[in-house]
């Protein structure tokens, strides 16, 4: 699934991290990013019952606000 994110902080935060299923590896925005986000592209429509969201697991972990969106590719 294609994702993409706002910023970068450094190459080994990958945006790929954010959506490949393993709780060790991680995504990480711009640390001067006002406004970060970051998506996936599931790349077909489905029925989303349940999103999973899982915070990084280390002692840097910092709990900020999450806002989740799920929206068509074609609002009308």
């Amino acid at each position: 699934m294609p994702a993409a994110q706002s910023s970068y902080l450094r190459n080994e935060f990958l945006t790929a991290y954010g959506n490949d299923g393993d709780v060790n590896t991680y995504f990480h925005t711009g640390r001067r990013d006002v406004a970060p986000w970051w998506r996936v592209d599931l790349g077909s429509v489905y029925c989303v019952e349940s999103v999973n969201l899982t915070n990084r697991n280390d002692h840097i972990s910092e709990s900020g606000r999450v806002l989740l969106h799920i929206f068509p590719q074609h609002i009308r």
